[in-house]
Protein backbone atom coordinates (compact mmCIF):
# COMPACT_ATOMS: atom_id res chain seq x y z
CA UNK A 1 0.00 0.00 0.00
CA UNK A 2 1.38 3.37 -1.03
CA UNK A 3 1.88 5.85 1.77
CA UNK A 4 1.91 9.59 1.15
CA UNK A 5 5.65 9.61 1.73
CA UNK A 6 6.25 6.89 -0.86
CA UNK A 7 4.10 8.74 -3.40
CA UNK A 8 6.04 11.98 -2.88
CA UNK A 9 9.35 10.13 -3.14
CA UNK A 10 8.21 8.48 -6.39
CA UNK A 11 7.11 11.81 -7.88
CA UNK A 12 10.43 13.45 -6.96
CA UNK A 13 12.35 10.60 -8.60
CA UNK A 14 10.14 10.81 -11.69
CA UNK A 15 10.70 14.57 -11.94
CA UNK A 16 14.45 14.05 -11.56
CA UNK A 17 14.51 11.51 -14.41
CA UNK A 18 12.44 13.82 -16.60
CA UNK A 19 14.89 16.67 -15.99
CA UNK A 20 17.81 14.44 -16.97
CA UNK A 21 16.36 13.49 -20.35
CA UNK A 22 14.83 16.87 -21.18
CA UNK A 23 17.02 19.08 -23.42
CA UNK A 24 18.38 22.22 -21.78
CA UNK A 25 16.34 24.43 -24.13
CA UNK A 26 13.80 23.86 -26.85
CA UNK A 27 14.83 24.07 -30.51
CA UNK A 28 12.58 25.66 -33.16
CA UNK A 29 11.06 22.84 -35.19
CA UNK A 30 12.35 24.30 -38.48
CA UNK A 31 15.95 24.37 -37.23
CA UNK A 32 18.75 22.12 -36.09
CA UNK A 33 20.31 22.82 -32.72
CA UNK A 34 23.69 21.64 -31.48
CA UNK A 35 24.81 22.88 -28.09
CA UNK A 36 24.25 26.64 -28.38
CA UNK A 37 24.27 26.71 -32.21
CA UNK A 38 20.93 27.15 -33.96
CA UNK A 39 21.04 26.46 -37.72
CA UNK A 40 17.97 27.52 -39.70
CA UNK A 41 19.59 28.21 -43.09
CA UNK A 42 17.64 27.68 -46.34
CA UNK A 43 14.48 26.37 -44.63
CA UNK A 44 11.97 28.44 -46.60
CA UNK A 45 11.28 30.69 -43.63
CA UNK A 46 9.45 33.99 -44.12
CA UNK A 47 9.87 35.17 -40.53
CA UNK A 48 12.29 34.56 -37.69
CA UNK A 49 11.13 31.39 -35.93
CA UNK A 50 9.81 31.44 -32.39
CA UNK A 51 11.45 29.55 -29.58
CA UNK A 52 15.11 30.34 -30.21
CA UNK A 53 16.90 29.41 -26.96
CA UNK A 54 17.99 32.47 -24.98
CA UNK A 55 21.54 31.10 -24.59
CA UNK A 56 22.10 30.83 -28.37
CA UNK A 57 25.59 31.91 -29.43
CA UNK A 58 25.42 31.15 -33.19
CA UNK A 59 22.24 31.77 -35.19
CA UNK A 60 22.28 31.03 -38.93
CA UNK A 61 19.18 32.27 -40.78
CA UNK A 62 20.82 32.68 -44.19
CA UNK A 63 19.07 31.75 -47.42
CA UNK A 64 15.52 32.37 -46.22
CA UNK A 65 13.08 35.12 -47.28
CA UNK A 66 12.56 38.00 -44.85
CA UNK A 67 11.48 40.97 -46.98
CA UNK A 68 11.06 43.19 -43.93
CA UNK A 69 13.05 42.22 -40.87
CA UNK A 70 10.98 43.35 -37.90
CA UNK A 71 11.90 40.89 -35.14
CA UNK A 72 14.22 42.12 -32.39
CA UNK A 73 17.04 39.75 -31.47
CA UNK A 74 16.95 39.75 -27.68
CA UNK A 75 19.73 37.18 -27.35
CA UNK A 76 22.33 38.53 -24.96
CA UNK A 77 24.78 35.64 -25.53
CA UNK A 78 24.66 35.84 -29.33
CA UNK A 79 28.10 35.95 -30.98
CA UNK A 80 27.33 35.34 -34.67
CA UNK A 81 24.18 36.21 -36.58
CA UNK A 82 24.06 35.21 -40.25
CA UNK A 83 21.37 36.88 -42.38
CA UNK A 84 23.08 36.54 -45.77
CA UNK A 85 20.94 36.25 -48.90
CA UNK A 86 17.56 36.59 -47.21
CA UNK A 87 16.02 39.06 -49.67
CA UNK A 88 15.78 41.68 -46.92
CA UNK A 89 14.67 45.08 -48.25
CA UNK A 90 14.13 46.89 -44.97
CA UNK A 91 15.62 46.73 -41.49
CA UNK A 92 13.49 48.32 -38.81
CA UNK A 93 15.32 50.43 -36.19
CA UNK A 94 16.83 48.95 -33.04
CA UNK A 95 16.46 45.28 -34.03
CA UNK A 96 19.98 44.54 -32.83
CA UNK A 97 20.09 46.93 -29.88
CA UNK A 98 21.50 45.39 -26.72
CA UNK A 99 23.54 42.66 -28.41
CA UNK A 100 26.63 42.92 -26.22
CA UNK A 101 28.76 39.92 -27.22
CA UNK A 102 28.49 40.01 -30.99
CA UNK A 103 31.51 39.02 -33.07
CA UNK A 104 29.89 39.05 -36.51
CA UNK A 105 26.68 40.20 -38.18
CA UNK A 106 26.42 39.06 -41.80
CA UNK A 107 23.95 40.79 -44.14
CA UNK A 108 25.64 40.25 -47.50
CA UNK A 109 23.61 39.79 -50.67
CA UNK A 110 20.30 41.24 -49.54
CA UNK A 111 18.15 44.03 -51.07
CA UNK A 112 18.60 46.67 -48.38
CA UNK A 113 18.10 50.15 -49.86
CA UNK A 114 18.44 52.48 -46.87
CA UNK A 115 20.14 52.37 -43.49
CA UNK A 116 17.76 54.43 -41.40
CA UNK A 117 18.43 56.16 -38.11
CA UNK A 118 19.17 53.61 -35.37
CA UNK A 119 19.38 50.67 -37.79
CA UNK A 120 22.53 49.45 -36.05
CA UNK A 121 22.34 51.39 -32.82
CA UNK A 122 23.35 50.06 -29.43
CA UNK A 123 25.44 47.05 -30.51
CA UNK A 124 28.68 46.12 -28.75
CA UNK A 125 31.03 44.07 -30.90
CA UNK A 126 33.66 41.96 -29.19
CA UNK A 127 37.08 42.79 -30.57
CA UNK A 128 38.63 39.90 -32.49
CA UNK A 129 42.40 39.91 -32.77
CA UNK A 130 43.40 40.80 -36.31
CA UNK A 131 39.91 42.01 -37.18
CA UNK A 132 40.87 45.57 -38.09
CA UNK A 133 40.76 46.05 -41.83
CA UNK A 134 37.90 44.02 -43.31
CA UNK A 135 40.01 43.05 -46.30
CA UNK A 136 39.50 39.71 -47.96
CA UNK A 137 36.31 37.68 -47.84
CA UNK A 138 35.00 37.63 -44.28
CA UNK A 139 38.44 38.31 -42.84
CA UNK A 140 37.79 40.56 -39.92
CA UNK A 141 34.39 41.71 -41.15
CA UNK A 142 32.16 42.04 -38.14
CA UNK A 143 29.36 43.86 -39.99
CA UNK A 144 29.22 42.75 -43.62
CA UNK A 145 26.84 44.79 -45.80
CA UNK A 146 28.34 44.04 -49.21
CA UNK A 147 26.23 43.40 -52.31
CA UNK A 148 23.22 45.38 -51.11
CA UNK A 149 21.75 48.20 -53.24
CA UNK A 150 22.13 50.65 -50.36
CA UNK A 151 21.38 54.10 -51.75
CA UNK A 152 21.66 56.12 -48.56
CA UNK A 153 22.94 55.97 -45.00
CA UNK A 154 20.87 58.30 -42.85
CA UNK A 155 21.96 60.40 -39.90
CA UNK A 156 22.52 58.29 -36.79
CA UNK A 157 22.39 54.87 -38.46
CA UNK A 158 25.12 53.56 -36.13
CA UNK A 159 24.45 55.51 -32.95
CA UNK A 160 26.15 54.23 -29.79
CA UNK A 161 27.60 51.17 -31.50
CA UNK A 162 31.01 50.02 -30.27
CA UNK A 163 33.94 48.42 -32.10
CA UNK A 164 32.42 47.22 -35.39
CA UNK A 165 34.40 46.52 -38.55
CA UNK A 166 31.99 47.64 -41.28
CA UNK A 167 32.26 46.86 -44.98
CA UNK A 168 29.95 48.36 -47.62
CA UNK A 169 29.74 48.26 -51.40
CA UNK A 170 30.29 45.75 -54.14
CA UNK A 171 27.17 46.32 -56.28
CA UNK A 172 27.91 47.22 -59.96
CA UNK A 173 26.82 50.71 -61.02
CA UNK A 174 25.81 51.45 -57.45
CA UNK A 175 25.01 54.85 -55.97
CA UNK A 176 25.49 55.60 -52.29
CA UNK A 177 24.87 58.87 -50.47
CA UNK A 178 26.16 59.19 -46.92
CA UNK A 179 24.22 61.88 -45.07
CA UNK A 180 25.63 64.30 -42.51
CA UNK A 181 26.48 62.65 -39.17
CA UNK A 182 25.68 59.19 -40.53
CA UNK A 183 28.37 57.75 -38.25
CA UNK A 184 27.75 59.93 -35.20
CA UNK A 185 28.58 58.35 -31.82
CA UNK A 186 30.05 55.31 -33.55
CA UNK A 187 33.09 54.32 -31.47
CA UNK A 188 36.35 52.45 -32.18
CA UNK A 189 35.19 51.34 -35.64
CA UNK A 190 36.88 50.26 -38.84
CA UNK A 191 34.99 51.33 -41.96
CA UNK A 192 35.69 50.09 -45.49
CA UNK A 193 33.65 51.37 -48.45
CA UNK A 194 34.57 49.75 -51.76
CA UNK A 195 33.46 49.42 -55.38
CA UNK A 196 30.79 52.15 -55.38
CA UNK A 197 30.35 53.78 -58.78
CA UNK A 198 28.80 57.02 -57.50
CA UNK A 199 29.74 57.72 -53.89
CA UNK A 200 28.57 60.98 -52.31
CA UNK A 201 29.67 62.19 -48.89
CA UNK A 202 27.56 65.04 -47.58
CA UNK A 203 29.15 67.69 -45.34
CA UNK A 204 30.14 66.30 -41.92
CA UNK A 205 29.28 62.71 -42.93
CA UNK A 206 31.70 61.39 -40.28
CA UNK A 207 31.19 64.12 -37.71
CA UNK A 208 30.90 62.59 -34.25
CA UNK A 209 32.65 59.35 -35.19
CA UNK A 210 34.95 58.67 -32.25
CA UNK A 211 38.34 56.90 -32.19
CA UNK A 212 38.00 54.91 -35.43
CA UNK A 213 40.88 52.57 -36.19
CA UNK A 214 40.66 53.24 -39.89
CA UNK A 215 38.48 54.52 -42.70
CA UNK A 216 39.26 53.19 -46.19
CA UNK A 217 37.56 54.25 -49.42
CA UNK A 218 38.57 51.93 -52.25
CA UNK A 219 37.89 51.58 -55.98
CA UNK A 220 35.05 54.11 -56.02
CA UNK A 221 33.93 57.21 -57.89
CA UNK A 222 33.40 60.44 -55.98
CA UNK A 223 32.24 62.99 -58.52
CA UNK A 224 31.10 65.30 -55.74
CA UNK A 225 32.77 65.70 -52.37
CA UNK A 226 31.09 68.30 -50.17
CA UNK A 227 33.15 70.74 -48.14
CA UNK A 228 33.94 69.27 -44.71
CA UNK A 229 32.86 65.77 -45.82
CA UNK A 230 35.56 64.15 -43.68
CA UNK A 231 35.52 66.75 -40.92
CA UNK A 232 34.93 66.19 -37.24
CA UNK A 233 36.41 62.70 -36.89
CA UNK A 234 37.79 62.34 -33.38
CA UNK A 235 41.22 60.63 -33.01
CA UNK A 236 41.40 58.41 -36.08
CA UNK A 237 44.47 56.23 -36.63
CA UNK A 238 44.41 55.88 -40.43
CA UNK A 239 42.41 57.40 -43.30
CA UNK A 240 43.04 56.06 -46.81
CA UNK A 241 41.60 56.81 -50.24
CA UNK A 242 42.92 54.37 -52.86
CA UNK A 243 42.23 53.81 -56.54
CA UNK A 244 39.33 56.27 -56.66
CA UNK A 245 38.16 59.01 -59.01
CA UNK A 246 37.64 62.36 -57.29
CA UNK A 247 35.74 64.86 -59.42
CA UNK A 248 36.25 67.90 -57.22
CA UNK A 249 38.58 68.17 -54.25
CA UNK A 250 37.07 70.79 -51.90
CA UNK A 251 38.91 72.85 -49.33
CA UNK A 252 38.42 72.12 -45.65
CA UNK A 253 37.83 68.45 -46.43
CA UNK A 254 39.39 67.23 -43.15
CA UNK A 255 38.73 70.30 -41.00
CA UNK A 256 38.77 69.53 -37.26
CA UNK A 257 39.68 65.87 -37.81
CA UNK A 258 42.26 64.65 -35.33
CA UNK A 259 44.66 61.73 -35.77
CA UNK A 260 46.34 59.63 -33.10
CA UNK A 261 47.91 56.21 -32.50
CA UNK A 262 50.93 54.45 -33.94
CA UNK A 263 49.92 54.77 -37.61
CA UNK A 264 48.60 58.35 -37.52
CA UNK A 265 48.46 58.48 -41.30
CA UNK A 266 46.47 60.09 -44.10
CA UNK A 267 46.94 58.57 -47.59
CA UNK A 268 45.54 59.37 -51.03
CA UNK A 269 46.97 56.80 -53.43
CA UNK A 270 46.63 55.61 -57.05
CA UNK A 271 43.65 57.91 -57.66
CA UNK A 272 42.45 60.15 -60.47
CA UNK A 273 41.92 63.64 -59.04
CA UNK A 274 40.18 65.75 -61.69
CA UNK A 275 40.81 69.19 -60.17
CA UNK A 276 43.75 70.72 -58.38
CA UNK A 277 44.05 70.20 -54.67
CA UNK A 278 42.91 73.63 -53.55
CA UNK A 279 43.80 76.33 -51.08
CA UNK A 280 43.69 75.13 -47.46
CA UNK A 281 42.52 71.66 -48.47
CA UNK A 282 43.99 70.13 -45.32
CA UNK A 283 43.55 73.08 -43.00
CA UNK A 284 43.22 72.41 -39.29
CA UNK A 285 44.39 68.81 -38.92
CA UNK A 286 47.42 67.40 -37.11
CA UNK A 287 48.77 64.15 -38.53
CA UNK A 288 52.10 62.37 -38.28
CA UNK A 289 52.38 61.30 -41.91
CA UNK A 290 50.58 62.30 -45.07
CA UNK A 291 51.12 60.52 -48.38
CA UNK A 292 49.72 61.77 -51.67
CA UNK A 293 51.26 59.30 -54.07
CA UNK A 294 50.96 57.76 -57.53
CA UNK A 295 47.93 59.86 -58.45
CA UNK A 296 46.80 61.44 -61.71
CA UNK A 297 46.12 65.11 -60.93
CA UNK A 298 46.63 68.56 -62.45
CA UNK A 299 48.11 70.65 -59.62
CA UNK A 300 48.65 71.54 -56.01
CA UNK A 301 47.12 74.95 -55.39
CA UNK A 302 48.46 77.69 -53.16
CA UNK A 303 48.65 77.14 -49.39
CA UNK A 304 47.32 73.58 -49.69
CA UNK A 305 48.77 72.58 -46.33
CA UNK A 306 48.24 75.86 -44.53
CA UNK A 307 48.04 75.45 -40.77
CA UNK A 308 49.01 71.77 -40.71
CA UNK A 309 51.21 70.26 -37.99
CA UNK A 310 53.37 67.21 -38.61
CA UNK A 311 54.49 65.40 -35.47
CA UNK A 312 57.44 63.05 -35.05
CA UNK A 313 57.58 59.82 -37.02
CA UNK A 314 60.31 57.31 -36.44
CA UNK A 315 61.73 55.91 -39.67
CA UNK A 316 64.84 53.71 -39.59
CA UNK A 317 65.57 54.79 -36.01
CA UNK A 318 65.60 58.49 -36.91
CA UNK A 319 62.97 61.02 -35.91
CA UNK A 320 61.52 62.76 -38.93
CA UNK A 321 58.34 64.53 -39.73
CA UNK A 322 57.48 63.86 -43.32
CA UNK A 323 55.17 64.90 -46.10
CA UNK A 324 55.51 62.67 -49.15
CA UNK A 325 54.57 63.64 -52.71
CA UNK A 326 55.54 60.65 -54.82
CA UNK A 327 55.04 60.25 -58.55
CA UNK A 328 51.96 62.37 -58.97
CA UNK A 329 51.44 63.13 -62.64
CA UNK A 330 49.11 63.24 -65.63
CA UNK A 331 49.11 60.17 -67.85
CA UNK A 332 50.22 61.03 -71.32
CA UNK A 333 51.11 64.62 -70.44
CA UNK A 334 54.68 65.83 -70.55
CA UNK A 335 54.21 68.60 -68.02
CA UNK A 336 53.31 66.38 -65.09
CA UNK A 337 51.87 67.85 -61.93
CA UNK A 338 52.07 71.59 -61.33
CA UNK A 339 53.55 72.82 -58.05
CA UNK A 340 52.62 76.43 -57.39
CA UNK A 341 55.03 78.89 -55.76
CA UNK A 342 53.10 78.86 -52.50
CA UNK A 343 51.79 75.28 -52.57
CA UNK A 344 53.65 74.39 -49.38
CA UNK A 345 53.53 77.76 -47.67
CA UNK A 346 51.91 78.15 -44.29
CA UNK A 347 52.81 74.74 -42.87
CA UNK A 348 52.83 75.23 -39.13
CA UNK A 349 55.44 72.63 -38.21
CA UNK A 350 57.53 70.19 -40.24
CA UNK A 351 61.12 68.98 -40.30
CA UNK A 352 61.35 67.55 -43.79
CA UNK A 353 59.42 67.53 -47.00
CA UNK A 354 60.19 64.81 -49.53
CA UNK A 355 59.18 65.37 -53.16
CA UNK A 356 59.97 62.33 -55.31
CA UNK A 357 59.13 62.64 -59.00
CA UNK A 358 59.67 60.52 -62.08
CA UNK A 359 62.06 61.93 -64.65
CA UNK A 360 59.43 62.07 -67.40
CA UNK A 361 57.14 64.30 -65.30
CA UNK A 362 59.25 66.90 -63.49
CA UNK A 363 63.01 67.26 -63.71
CA UNK A 364 63.44 69.43 -60.63
CA UNK A 365 61.52 71.18 -57.90
CA UNK A 366 62.56 74.00 -55.63
CA UNK A 367 60.23 74.37 -52.62
CA UNK A 368 60.49 77.12 -50.04
CA UNK A 369 58.67 76.84 -46.69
Amino acid sequence: MFTARKVITFLVLLLHVAQQVQPSAACPKQCKCTNTNVICSSRGLTSVPDGIPPNTTILDLSGNTFLILDTAFNLTELQLLNLDKCGIKELLPNLFKGLANLRALYLEGNRIETLKRDTFSGITFVHVRGSVGCLGYRKGCMLDLRKNPIGSINTGAFRSTLRPSIILGGEPNSTLTIENRAFESLKEASIVIENVADLVFKAFAFDGCSEPHLIRILNSGMAMLYNFAFSGIDRIEEFEIRNCTIGEFPNGLFHKTSFHGELNRLSILWSNIMTEIPYMAFYGIGVRSISIAYNTMPAFGNFVFFGMKFYSLEIAHTHQESLRMELNGIKGASGGVSIRNNSFSGIDKTHSLVAVTSTDCISSIIIKI
